[in-house]
């Protein structure tokens, strides 16, 4: 106890300040790892019950990152309808569209502005134009994710589809509301049934 006083009162001032300036910038990022893992965790093991009732082959899928995104579009039973502008009754397009919106685009994007910004006084009228072009691809994200959630959390509340849109877009702005959905959803029955579409039961010839 001698020596931890020691220590701390041997430290100066400017010291002391960067050892809690480092300490401030440390903590909230292990909070925000902590959290981020276990909410993966969490949404993981919702979704593998869901792919494993479902009579899915590949459950595991929602451990993995990305794939987890393929599960949830899949699982629904219905037609992918991105506001409109693009419907496919192929799950699996609509999965490749929210790839492309949420990370190939925007990477292309980033690495073309950077490309872009080292020319001289053109570059910075151009920036502004991948600026704005930025912020109607963040909408897009957005939508994207919204539409994923929403057609996962409809397939297991088919009375309630307003409820499902709410809980959707909700969880855009607030994370926690989707993982505790997925959750509480991830036992009930899916609107075609228990295992009755990837893996059909069949009928016993009398």
């Amino acid at each position: 106890m001698d020596f931890l006083n020691y220590l701390v009162s041997s430290i100066d001032d400017d010291t002391m300040f960067l050892i809690i300036y480092s300490f401030s910038m440390i903590i909230p990022s292990i909070i925000s790892f902590v959290y981020f893992f276990v909410d993966y965790i969490l949404v993981g093991i919702a979704l593998y019950n869901m792919a494993f009732l479902a009579g899915y082959d590949y459950p595991f899928l929602a451990f993995i990152p990305f794939a987890r995104f393929y599960l949830m579009h899949i699982l629904p039973i219905k037609e992918y309808n991105f506001v409109g502008m693009y419907k496919n009754v192929n799950r699996a397009a609509g999965f490749g569209l929210f790839m492309a919106i949420q990370y190939v685009i925007p990477v292309v994007l980033y690495v073309v502005m950077i490309c872009v910004g080292l020319i001289p006084f053109l570059g910075y009228l151009i920036l502004l134009f991948f600026y704005l072009v930025w912020m109607v691809l963040t909408v897009f994200m957005c939508i994207a994710r919204a539409v994923m959630r929403i057609d996962l959390l409809e397939t297991y509340m088919p009375n309630s589809k307003g409820g499902a849109i709410g809980l959707g877009v909700g969880s855009i702005f607030v994370r926690p509301i989707y993982t505790i959905s997925l959750l509480v959803l991830c036992r009930k029955e899916p609107e075609y049934g228990f295992g009755n579409y990837y893996n059909p039961v069949k009928e016993v010839e009398e």
